[in-house]
C-alpha cells in the first residue's frame, strides 16, 4: 500500500540502512528518497525508520486504514500503558504497527506506534523510537509534532502515543503542487525554520530534514500549518547521551537522506545546527523550482555532488520571475558548501527571508490561477574521468538507486588514472564505498557464524 502521510505508515519512501564501518566506529545509515533518477519518482512502496511516525499522525477518518487479518502482532482491542485503547489499526509496514487509539479516562483520541517484535528486538531501533519521544517532549513547539508517552505492550514490544491529525506531507504536497509561488513557500519555510530554531535552542539536532518529515495540516484558516517530527536520529549538541539513551551515530558517520544531507553529512565529518539549516534552504529550493539541487542516476553521486557541487540556480529552474535576485542568494547562502559561509543560526535564516516581500517574483499561478510550469532541469552530468594525471581508486557507478540501497550492492574497486578535480568527488566515493565493502564481510562473518552453531 503506498499513501503520502506521515501518520498513516508509508510515505513512499524506502528504508534500507546500510551499516557498516569504514575505520572504526563509523557506519554509513541512508534513508531512500523520492529520486531515484533524474527525474521526480517515487519508489516502491516500503519503510523507513521514520515514515510510519508520519503515518501516525493522521485522522482515519480520512479513510485507508488496513483491514483486519490473522496477524499474530495486531494489537486492535488491546488496551497498553493501562490507558490507550487500540481502537483500529490504520497501517502496517515493516517497522511497525500505527493504531486509532483513544484514552480510556478522558476519551482523547491520539495515534499510537508500536514497533514490530522483530524491530523491538533491536537495541537501535528502541533507542531511536525513545529517542524521539524524548526530544519532541523536551522541544515542546507548536511546530513540531508532539508525542505524549513512551511504553511496553503486552507483548513485549514498545509504543509512541502522538498527536492525531489530519493532512498529508509536505513531500506529498511538493509532488502534487510544486513550484509554488514565494507568497506560499515564505508562511511554509518560516514554520520549519521555527520548529528546528526551538530544537536547536534545546540543543536538540535533528538530522534529517526534508519534506517527508515536514506534516501539513490545517489549523484555522492556514491551510499550510507545519508540523516537523522524526526525531529518530536527534542528536544533543553537548551530549549525545539523550540522559542514557545509547547513541545511536558516532564520528565519521554518513546518515539521513542524501538530496537533503549537508556537504558535511555527506563526508561523514561532525555536524551541527548549520547542517539542519542547509537541509531547510533544500526545502524552499524544492518548493520553487519543484526539484532539489542535486539529482543523479544512485546515491553515491547524490553524496558527491552534495560534498564537492555548486547547486543549480534556482531562478534557472524556478517558473519565470518566480524567484527574485534577492529571494536566490538567500537561498545559496543556505547552501554554502562551508558552514561558516551559511547563516549561522535558524533565527538568522529566518530573519533573512521574512525581510523578503511576498509581491517579489509571483509565478504564472499566483496571478492567473494556473499552475506554472517549471523551466526544464539541467540533467544531471554524469561523472568522468578526464587527462590523466596521478593514479587514485575510482569506484564505478552504482547500479540504480532501487538497487543499490542494500548493503550487498556494491561496485568493484579499479586503479584509474583521474583528474586533480575529481579528487575531492573520489574520497566521498571511497568512503561510502569501502564502507560497505567492509559491512558485506562483517555480514558475512555473522552469518557463518550462525551456520557453524
Amino acid at each position: 500500500m503506498q499513501k503520502n502521510e506521515p501518520g498513516t505508515v508509508n510515505d513512499g519512501r524506502s528504508g534500507a540502512e546500510a551499516i557498516a564501518a569504514p575505520k572504526p566506529a563509523a557506519v554509513v545509515r541512508l534513508r531512500d528518497s523520492r529520486y531515484e533518477r533524474a527525474g521526480k519518482t517515487r519508489p516502491p512502496s516500503s519503510e523507513t525508520p521514520g515514515s510510519e511516525v508520519g503515518r501516525a499522525l493522521r485522522d482515519p477518518n480520512e479513510g485507508g486504514a488496513a483491514s483486519p487479518n490473522s496477524d499474530p502482532e495486531d494489537l486492535t482491542g488491546t488496551t497498553v500503558g493501562g490507558r490507550y485503547k487500540l481502537m483500529r489499526l490504520l497501517d502496517r509496514g515493516g517497522m511497525g504497527y500505527i493504531y486509532y487509539a483513544k484514552h480510556t479516562a478522558i476519551d482523547k483520541r491520539l495515534a499510537i506506534k508500536v514497533l514490530s517484535l522483530k524491530c523491538a528486538r533491536s537495541e537501535n531501533h528502541r533507542t531511536r523510537l525513545l529517542r524521539e519521544a524524548r526530544a519532541c517532549s523536551q522541544i515542546a513547539h507548536e511546530n513540531v509534532v508532539d508525542i505524549l508517552d513512551f511504553g511496553q505492550t503486552p507483548n513485549g514490544s514498545v509504543f509512541i502515543a502522538m498527536e492525531l491529525l489530519q493532512g498529508e506531507t509536505l513531500a506529498a504536497m511538493i509532488d502534487r503542487e510544486s513550484p509554488i509561488g514565494w507568497a506560499r513557500a515564505k508562511p511554509i519555510i518560516l514554520q520549519v525554520c521555527r520548529a528546528l530554531h526551538a530544537a536547536h535552542s534545546k540543543g536538540i539536532l535533528h538530522r534529517d530534514v526534508k519534506p517527508d518529515n515536514c506534516w501539513r495540516t490545517k489549523r484555522g484558516a492556514n491551510k499550510d500549518f507545519v508540523k516537523v517530527y522524526d526525531f529518530g536520529l536527534a542528536k544533543l549538541l553537548q551530549d549525545d547521551s539523550f540522559a542514557g539513551t545509547k547513541p545511536i551515530t558516532s564520528a565519521g558517520t554518513i546518515f539521513g537522506t542524501p538530496e537533503y544531507m549537508s556537504p558535511e553529512q555527506a563526508r561523514g565529518e561532525p555536524t551541527d545546527h548549520r547542517s539542519d539549516l542547509y537541509s531547510a534552504a533544500i526545502i524552499l529550493y524544492e518548493l520553487l523550482t519543484g526539484t532539489v539541487p542535486f539529482v543523479a542516476e544512485n546515491f553515491i553521486d547524490v553524496l558527491a555532488m552534495q560534498a564537492t557541487d555548486l547547486p543549480r540556480s534556482p531562478r534557472k529552474l524556478a517558473p519565470e520571475g518566480a524567484v527574485s535576485k534577492q529571494l536566490e542568494a538567500v537561498i545559496l547562502k543556505g547552501l554554502a558548501k562551508d558552514p561558516k559561509d551559511r547563516f549561522q543560526s535558524m533565527q538568522e535564516f529566518a530573519t533573512a527571508l521574512a525581510e523578503l516581500p511576498v509581491h517579489e517574483g509571483q509565478p504564472l499561478r499566483a496571478v492567473t490561477g494556473e499552475r506554472a510550469v517549471p523551466r526544464q532541469p539541467t540533467p544531471p552530468r554524469p561523472i568522468s574521468v578526464r587527462t590523466p594525471t596521478p593514479v587514485e581508486a575510482v569506484a564505478e557507478p552504482l547500479p540504480s538507486r532501487s538497487t543499490a540501497s542494500a548493503v550487498g550492492s556494491l561496485t568493484r574497486l579499479d586503479v584509474v588514472e583521474a583528474s586533480p578535480g575529481l579528487r575531492a568527488r573520489e574520497r566521498v566515493y571511497l568512503t561510502v564505498i569501502v564502507t560497505q565493502a567492509i559491512a558485506l564481510v562483517i555480514l558475512a562473518i555473522a552469518f557463518a557464524s550462525q551456520v557453524l552453531d
